[in-house]
């Protein structure tokens, strides 16, 4: 009998903690909720850019979509009171990025606070910059995210560490953001 009450309790448990999760739409035109996982459905809501959505467990099989180069996935959600379905290429796990952040450094600093000074890991003699010595500085942040910068003689890179995102996701934060214009565009699909 406590073999049984403790298998419900966990099943509960299981389904109550992960049938449920919260993220954000990034169509800057809208992201369209639909009565049935196909293009062609009846649109029940447009749900503007940076609203909140919240996922639903459902036992239907998973239909995949591709769209603008991206590969998705249809995802039963719950929004203003009606639940339906979206695109899943289009959401973020974090708010998205507001008028006037144009950077990953900016987005950063909007989603989460700094969780201390910036360590430095490793720092370079100026004697030996030239022998190819960098320095290497990191910043964590609260949430889980972290920023790296390498410095040397005649190189530099920064490293952006994004926690419960998909490579498609930070593809997808890069085109919102235009930090990179030369690299990714607005439109760019993600190959």
């Amino acid at each position: 009998m406590k073999k049984i009450i403790v298998t419900l309790v966990i099943s509960f448990f299981y389904s109550f903690s992960f049938s449920q999760f919260t993220y954000y739409a990034a169509a800057k035109a809208g992201l369209s909720m639909r009565e049935q996982p196909n293009t062609s459905a009846k649109v029940l809501e447009k749900i503007a850019y940076g609203e909140k959505l919240v996922t639903v467990a459902d036992n239907d099989p998973v239909v995949a979509i591709a769209t603008e180069g991206f590969n998705g996935f249809w995802w039963k959600v719950k929004y203003n009171n009606k639940t339906g379905y979206i695109v899943n290429s289009y959401v973020l796990p974090m708010p998205v990025p507001k008028a006037g952040v144009k950077t990953l450094s900016d987005y950063f600093l909007q989603v989460s606070t700094k969780a201390g000074s910036p360590l430095l890991i490793k720092k370079s003699e100026a004697a030996l910059n030239e022998m190819g010595e960098s320095t290497i500085t990191k910043q964590l942040f609260k949430n889980g995210m972290e920023w790296q910068e390498e410095k040397g003689y005649e190189n530099g890179s920064n490293l952006y560490l994004l926690p419960d995102f998909t490579i498609e996701q930070c593809f997808l934060l890069v085109r919102l953001l235009g930090q990179y214009p030369d690299l990714v565009s607005e439109k760019d699909p993600f190959l």
